[in-house]
């Protein structure tokens, strides 16, 4: 039997669902919720460097990273989202994987997948699907579920 699943995501919740085969209804296996990814710059650091005085007559400055928080946040969420599907993926709870966020996180999330795990996603959809319907969703999933039995992979 073929077990795919499909990771519904942005930066701040993210759903993954089973399909145990081609045509069979989509089952809830794990709901995550990131209420970091909600939040806004001045809410998320608190605790943000200071400014500075250089010595050489530059002036003040803010001191800090150039990843903003909202991204920091966006980035370890990911980070999660992709150790959970490398844990699944060891487990052998599933075969395929389709990922389906919105552009920028997929990105993100793409970054953050182990090679092997990588090679495990069969389709990937660039849109917001968490606020869907679950017809609505296997519907959009027609096109990037894959069909009877996945390719082996070396």
């Amino acid at each position: 039997m073929t077990t795919t699943w499909i990771l519904l995501a942005d930066r701040s919740r993210a759903r993954i669902l089973s399909q145990a085969r081609s045509g069979a209804p989509l089952v809830v296996v794990e709901d995550f919720d990131h209420p970091e990814g909600r939040l806004h710059d001045r809410d998320i650091d608190s605790d943000k460097p200071g400014r500075v005085f250089d010595k050489a007559g530059v002036g003040r400055h803010a001191v800090g990273s150039e990843e903003l928080p909202h991204e920091r946040a966006a980035h370890m969420f990911a980070k999660h989202l992709a150790e959970r599907l490398r844990a699944g993926r060891q487990a052998h709870a599933y075969e395929a994987l389709v990922l389906a966020a919105e552009p920028r996180f997929l990105g993100l999330l793409r970054g953050q997948l182990d090679p092997t795990t990588r090679k495990q996603v069969t389709g990937e959809l660039h849109r917001h699907m968490l606020g869907m319907h679950d017809g609505d969703i296997s519907a959009a999933l027609e096109g990037v579920l894959p069909r009877g039995r996945p390719v082996a992979r070396s």
